[in-house]
């Protein structure tokens, strides 16, 4: 089983919610012909909205990939106080949010799950303490800048999850100052230079599993713990740069269900991998105990975040250009109207007034010089952006 389709390991990767106890998995056992898995993806959020999401994963071509669908129900919060928090809103299966917002701390909680005609439950759950964020920040070597947290909690938890969120603004390589004239096939200085498409920005958010567990350290802390490293000469860099950080405490059981799964997704590529260890989830199906249901439902307090904004100057190491500016040279009897229309419908443009081996003249260069957005990037600054 040397070839996996992974993208169960790469959703779950994208969620914060997973863990149990750990026990030899193998796939060609758990799966026959035909059968299908259901896989939940949750967390419980006391304080907060909870968000649910309801798939199968199932063999396709012999138990050496696998299909991942969606999976029609429902899904509901129950408190051990005879309190139920249902799904909220619309909502468009197989995803719901569940309002949890006033759910008293001092419950226990379970998620319940109807999925065709079968119903599923996790074990009752206490919450974990929110953590207390104590700062992010970043240093800066030679080549690299390190971002880092520190993060504690007053109740002893001992494991911790986070999450982030990147944007970043940045400009193309040049100002263009000049336009070009298809009808007349001729080169237009600008009256204002053209700054349309010169500013943009760009934005990512975390994907990997990012963990850590205290239990190992000499005090129940993170201390600038380093999770993220930037090159000096990275875009992200190149005028400011602003990373949102958003900590919770987790079980100890979601630790190892997590840790596990980073290693089977870094290493191995899938849960599905010749002989992973996997994690028996907190998931029962009510009609049949022995059926095994994919994922781990923590039940947690609401994240705590901070944001950090870093400024190019004495950070960002600009690259040597790799622009390449040239002045059009029409082929033979070619008319230089008909040679500036090829460059231009081949995706060139005027750019700048330069000098090259001694000639002077309007250079051209690639659209990418001009526009930023050819990178990926947009023209729409974040609405809580600060300059």
């Amino acid at each position: 089983m040397k070839k996996i389709y992974n993208r169960i390991a790469v959703l779950s990767a994208a969620v914060s919610f997973l863990a149990s106890c750990i026990y030899p998995f193998d796939a060609a056992t758990e799966f026959t012909q035909g059968a299908h898995l259901l896989v939940v993806e949750s967390d419980i959020i006391v304080g907060d909205y909870t968000y649910v999401k309801l798939s199968y994963v199932e063999p396709l071509g012999g138990n050496t990939h696998y299909d991942y669908m969606t999976a029609s129900g429902t899904a509901w919060v129950e408190d051990d106080a005879g309190g139920r928090y249902d799904a909220v809103g619309s909502r468009v299966a197989p995803s719901f949010m569940l309002d949890t917002r006033s759910a008293p701390a001092d419950r226990k909680y379970r998620l319940c799950v109807r999925v065709d005609e079968k119903d599923y439950s996790t074990d009752w759950m206490t919450p974990n303490p929110a953590p207390d964020l104590d700062g992010v920040s970043y240093s800066v070597d030679e080549e690299t800048v390190s971002i880092n947290i520190s993060a504690h909690s007053d109740d002893g938890a001992q494991y911790f999850r986070w999450s982030y969120e990147e944007n970043w603004k940045y400009h193309s390589e040049y100002v263009r100052q000049y336009g070009f004239d298809e009808i007349e096939g001729s080169v237009v200085l600008l009256e204002q230079p053209d700054l349309s498409t010169y500013w943009c920005y760009n934005d990512h958010s975390s994907t990997e599993i990012e963990l850590c567990a205290t239990t190992d350290l000499n005090t129940n802390a993170l201390v600038n713990h380093d999770f993220l490293y930037i090159h000096r000469n990275d875009p992200r860099l190149m005028t400011r740069y602003r990373i949102n950080v958003s900590v919770r405490t987790i079980s100890a059981e979601a630790y190892r269900f997590l840790y596990t799964l980073k290693v089977n997704s870094d290493f191995v590529g899938s849960l599905f991998s010749p002989n992973p260890s996997d994690v028996r989830g907190n998931v029962h199906c009510e009609q049949d105990p022995d059926e095994y249901v994919v994922g781990y439902v923590d039940c947690c307090s609401p994240s705590v975040s901070k944001t950090l904004y870093i400024n190019a100057s004495g950070v960002y190491k600009k690259p040597k250009s790799t622009e390449y500016l040239f002045f059009p040279q029409p082929d033979e009897d070619q008319k230089m109207e008909d040679c500036y229309r090829v460059h231009w419908n081949g995706g060139f443009v005027p750019v700048v007034h330069g000098t090259q081996d001694g000639v002077s003249g309007v250079l051209w260069g690639a659209k990418r010089c001009i526009d930023c957005r050819i990178s990926g990037g947009h023209l729409n600054q974040p609405a809580d952006w600060i300059e």
